[in-house]
């Protein structure tokens, strides 16, 4: 299975075409582009007017409305049956955070099934998302600043360091061009592609099992 990284893929996307430049050029750019990130998300935080961030609110009024057509019936004060559209029951603990489809204790943020909940006891729904949700900590995320790096002639660098050569590793370069896109993983190629086998045109299947196939 591949895994990626929301962040790298984010800096690989942007850095595509500053790799090409020499390494002294490439790390300004890449510290631009950090501050200028930080800077956008502070201000992002700081023009925030409600309890929790904007892509969790969005969140929530999704799972709201999602919740529109379960039907909810009290057992106690904090356990409750939640029927949902086919008609399954799903018993939420809103002491716990819990919820049989598990995305009320993976995420910490009320499933449809918790907002089915909520919204029949009338209960503000950010009281039960995560800390790390609201916009206090968002804000506590980008407050430290990135400090600018001051321009070339002010450094004061010693003179051990000025004497010090820094030489590029020795590389064996394959033969070749080299590729500037990324190459997709056999996972990707597997369940991403879609495969149509002559004449039968249909999906996702293997075409020795397919009697179409076969026949033409």
């Amino acid at each position: 299975m591949v895994m990626t990284s929301n962040i790298a893929e984010s800096l690989n996307a942007r850095n595509r075409e500053a790799r090409q430049i020499p390494i002294m050029s490439l790390l300004d750019y890449m510290m631009n582009l950090v501050m200028e990130w930080n800077n956008t998300n502070r201000m992002t935080a700081m023009s925030t007017f409600i309890g929790i961030g904007q892509k969790y609110h969005e969140v929530l009024k999704e799972n709201s409305y999602l919740s529109q057509k379960m039907t909810v019936k009290p057992s106690t004060d904090y356990v409750y049956v939640v029927m949902d559209a086919e008609q399954r029951r799903n018993i939420v603990c809103m002491q716990k955070r819990e919820c049989p489809c598990k995305r009320f204790q993976v995420d910490e943020i009320p499933c449809p099934h918790a907002m089915a909940v909520l919204d029949y006891t009338h209960i503000e729904a950010s009281k039960y998302c995560s800390a790390y949700y609201t916009k206090e900590y968002f804000k506590k995320t980008y407050e430290v600043s990135v400090n600018p790096l001051p321009d070339e002639t002010t450094w004061d660098l010693p003179t051990e360091v000025l004497d010090n050569v820094v030489l590029p590793p020795i590389v064996k370069g394959k033969p070749g061009r080299p590729t500037k896109s990324r190459r997709k993983g056999l996972y990707e190629y597997l369940y991403t592609e879609t495969v149509i086998y002559g004449l039968c045109g249909k999906q996702r299947h293997n075409r020795r099992t397919c009697r179409n196939a076969q026949d033409n």
